[in-house]
């Protein structure tokens, strides 16, 4: 169905996305109906959806790193694989479906087929990739989300190496701040050595100190003994300035290197640092920029993982690292913990669900399956629960056709469980003796009786039916005996009657006899 002419039949208002002749756009549909209120008709007014120019400029403007980009591609139709806004509108309309990295592969396929699986979630792809001008290839990483309703593909990329120079900088400024130090030592060395030219030799126990004290500091600064200072004591007074000197432009490259030596000291420690406030100048600031920008990282990643974990103690499973700030060695940790997590949450669904089958749906018929290492505690833990339940199961079912087969002394076997298990053998066999004791006092009572014992009685205490029954049978037992006994009465009655009978017969015959003689 054309949800278009739908919901315009409807009586109401479409606007949203439609396909008009050969190109998208952004639309509104009205109905018009005539007097009667018969839809005739409907009118139409709509923009191309990749005309919309704030929005085009709004995304073009984006800028990542130095030269990354964001940029959007037709996700399905004739308009799959095209630019629709591309790196500063260059491209646009460009087919690059098709286009492959240095290695081979159709990254913008991927790209397009990952993002409209991933249900609105961003996917990340890192690719080889190298322009024309450049002498070999660069590893690039793009994140890309497909937004269902325009039909576009969404996409952010830069090179990775853009993001990793802040721990060349910091690298190369220290060694950089070195070489400066030795050297700013040499110049000392040459300003001494003209000193002793200019002035002479009676000036010269002074320089050679001065040119002792240079070499120390050289060979300090070499062993990384950045607190060692001229001694101005060694000097006259004329001369202490050149060592004061000295020491001052020891002090200023010092500094920045203390705090960046007590900085990398804490972090390595696991402490994160306040951000660094104080004022530098030239490539100390770089170091301090450097520095900052790894508190940073780190400070997020910290944060992020104290959320994760506070979001799954609540239950949120699905929560997972925001990768897209991080990038090298960050990004390998990142995506090291995202997967650990993933697979314990993945089993742990696994084993519920298994425990659901044996538990609630009472079906058997799968497995769990094998876990690798450690992890097979919960097979065994899960095949003992299922062998347990099916062992009460087995044990049922054979009560229940020794009952239906009237063998009625048959019990199960509790020896052969542990726990609750054990109890529930023992409660069902001891609802078997309730059930069946007053049952068997009863047979034996029929049996007494059909052997013509009229004088017997149930005796056992019962509760419930089983005392309407012992009640029953006791007062049948006791109507029985009560006609017999009155049969027994009657019979005598009778009996007593024959005598008589046979007495009057007797004297009948007797007077018969005797008035026949006197004939």
């Amino acid at each position: 169905k054309n949800q278009i002419i739908e919901t315009v039949r409807s009586g109401k208002i479409y606007t949203g996305r439609a396909f008009v002749v050969d190109a998208w756009y952004v639309a509104s549909y009205a109905p018009i109906n005539d007097e009667t209120g018969n839809l005739i008709g409907m009118s139409y007014v709509g923009v191309k959806q990749e005309s919309v120019e704030s929005l085009r400029k709004a995304i073009m403007d984006i800028k990542i790193g130095e030269t990354g980009y964001v940029f959007v591609l037709g996700g399905s139709g004739s308009h799959m694989g095209h630019y629709i806004i591309s790196y500063k509108g260059a491209s646009d309309g460009k087919n690059i479906y098709d286009v492959k990295d240095t290695n081979g592969k159709q990254i913008i396929k991927d790209m397009i087929e990952l993002s409209k699986k991933a249900n609105g979630k961003p996917v990340l792809c890192e690719y080889p990739w190298q322009n024309k001008d450049e002498k070999q290839p660069r590893l690039k990483m793009a994140s890309v989300v497909y937004f269902e309703k325009w039909d576009w593909v969404i996409g952010a990329s830069a090179y990775l190496d853009e993001f990793t120079r802040t721990t060349n900088i910091i690298n190369a400024d220290i060694d950089k701040l070195f070489t400066n130090s030795i050297i700013a030592a040499i110049v000392s060395l040459i300003l001494a050595l003209l000193l002793t030219v200019t002035i002479g030799n009676g000036v010269g126990r002074n320089i050679s100190a001065i040119i002792s004290t240079i070499g120390g500091l050289t060979e300090s600064i070499l062993h990384g003994k950045l607190d060692t200072r001229g001694d101005k004591s060694a000097v006259t007074e004329e001369f202490a300035p050149v060592i004061a000197g000295i020491n001052s432009v020891m002090d200023t490259y010092n500094k920045p290197i203390e705090v960046t030596v007590r900085y990398v000291s804490e972090i390595s420690k696991g402490s994160l640092p306040p951000k660094i406030t104080e004022e530098y100048q030239g490539d100390f600031n770089k170091i301090k920029d450097s520095l900052n920008y790894l508190i940073d990282t780190l400070g997020d990643f910290s944060t992020q993982m104290k959320n994760i974990y506070k979001d799954h103690s609540a239950g949120e499973i699905d929560v997972a690292l925001n990768l897209e700030k991080f990038s090298g060695i960050y990004k390998d940790i990142g995506e090291s913990v995202s997967k650990t997590i993933s697979h314990h949450i993945n089993a742990i669904l696994k084993i519920l669900a298994i425990i659901e089958d044996y538990g609630v749906k009472g079906d058997f018929t799968r497995n769990l399956e094998r876990f690798p290492g450690k992890q097979v505690i919960a097979n065994q833990m899960v095949d003992g629960l299922k062998n347990n339940l099916q062992s009460v199961i087995a044990e049922t079912r054979m009560l229940a056709a020794a009952g239906v087969e009237g063998r009625l002394k048959t019990r199960g076997d509790e020896k052969k469980f542990v726990g609750d298990y054990r109890e529930i053998i023992l409660g069902i066999n001891r609802t078997l003796d309730a059930v069946i004791k007053p049952v068997e006092e009863a047979t034996k009572i029929l049996e007494a009786m059909a052997s013509g014992d009229i004088g017997v009685d149930m005796k056992g205490e019962y509760e419930g039916d089983h005392a309407i029954l012992k009640n029953s049978l006791n007062a049948t037992i006791d109507s029985m005996n009560g006609i017999i006994s009155q049969v027994l009465i009657a019979a005598d009655q009778v009996e007593s009657g024959s005598t008589q009978v046979s007495d009057a017969s007797q004297s009948l015959s007797q007077a018969a006899t005797e008035q026949a003689s006197s004939l």
